[in-house]
């Protein structure tokens, strides 16, 4: 859209993207801010309503930190028997105005749009006729009225809508495509809003400049073996794992890639992929699951650094041959 369109291309980022990829500090976010800052028609989009959510959850993230470096500086000194890391001076605005300073490099690239009285009146309607975002259990008015935002921005704007939120999908299934009734939208319809699960999806939509898909460039850094380990870790705590029993086995390592600003590092999504049988000779697969994350690739040093996990989906399937998925957050909590 953006590579052909004459009007300015507008990418709203949802709160759960946000904090999934540490507030742009993550190799894919810092992929995106490169890209913003490169491209002159390209713009971050912060509705009134999303711009309310990032303040409290920048606010609640800066605490979490701060209690787990308490932590873990507690729990050195408790193991080693001695003062070891000192006095922690850091505190939580200090951490806020950080994360909040992973935008500093596009700051004139933020366009911040106000709530308006037709986008409330919209929403409402969506929230009471319950339909996606909301549900018969559940009423989602700040993602109804982003929803709203997002078609408002689209009226001058080539808009991509980036949100994990399985609310704006059909059965709420991460599989799914996009909720009947959002999908007849007349902006999605007819190209001016289009809806991505991931920013390094987007990416390859936004800034196609930004993909490196020559595969051959990146042999010789093995990132599948890192990859697999912090996955078997992650399984390794997991309650879901802890329920299955059975054989697992490692289907393989999916990896996509983005340039970055540097020529020699690449931002790298990966998803590991396990399915679990029975017993290992078992042709049917019982379970399976798909544990995402990122890493930077160094091609000049040959490192994989910044490596991290973002979410577990598990796919269970059962006897009457239904499935359904589970989703476990991993952001932040390696």
């Amino acid at each position: 859209m953006s590579s052909i369109s004459p009007r300015p291309t507008c990418v709203v980022i949802d709160c759960n993207t946000w904090t999934s990829q540490y507030w742009l500090g993550s190799p894919v976010g810092q992929a995106f801010i490169a890209a913003v800052r490169q491209d002159s028609r390209l713009w971050l989009a912060i509705p009134e309503v999303l711009e309310t959510e990032l303040n409290k959850h920048r606010s609640r993230t800066a605490s979490e930190y701060l209690s787990k470096l308490t932590k873990a500086a507690s729990d050195i000194d408790t193991v080693m028997g001695k003062s070891s890391i000192g006095i922690i001076t850091l505190d939580e605005a200090e951490i806020e105005v950080g994360i909040h300073g992973r935008i500093t490099p596009i700051l004139d690239k933020i366009k911040y749009s106000k709530m308006t009285l037709g986008e409330v009146r919209r929403a409402l309607e969506m929230v009471n006729a319950g339909v996606p975002p909301n549900g018969p259990k559940g009423q989602q008015m700040k993602d109804s009225l982003l929803w709203e935002a997002c078609v408002s921005l689209a009226v001058e704007n080539d808009v991509y809508f980036v949100s994990a939120d399985s609310d704006f999908y059909s059965g709420k299934d991460p599989q799914s495509p996009l909720a009947p009734n959002l999908a007849e939208s007349a902006a999605v319809l007819e190209g001016r809003l289009r809806v991505f699960r991931s920013l390094n999806k987007a990416l390859h939509e936004i800034a196609p400049g930004f993909s490196a898909d020559s595969i051959a460039e990146f042999q010789g850094v093995d990132i599948d073996g890192p990859a697999a380990r912090l996955a078997e870790e992650a399984l390794s705590r997991s309650s879901v794992a802890a329920t299955i029993e059975g054989v697992r086995n490692l289907r393989g390592v999916y990896k996509d890639y983005l340039k970055t600003e540097s020529p020699s590092s690449f931002a790298v999504s990966f998803t590991v992929f396990y399915d679990f049988r029975q017993h290992s000779d078992d042709a049917n697969v019982q379970d399976e699951v798909a544990i995402s994350g990122e890493c930077m690739l160094d091609m000049q040093n040959g490192t994989v650094d910044s490596l991290a996990l973002k979410t577990v989906n598990w796919k269970r399937r059962y006897p009457n041959g239904k499935h359904t998925w589970i989703k476990e957050d991993l952001a932040g909590m390696e």
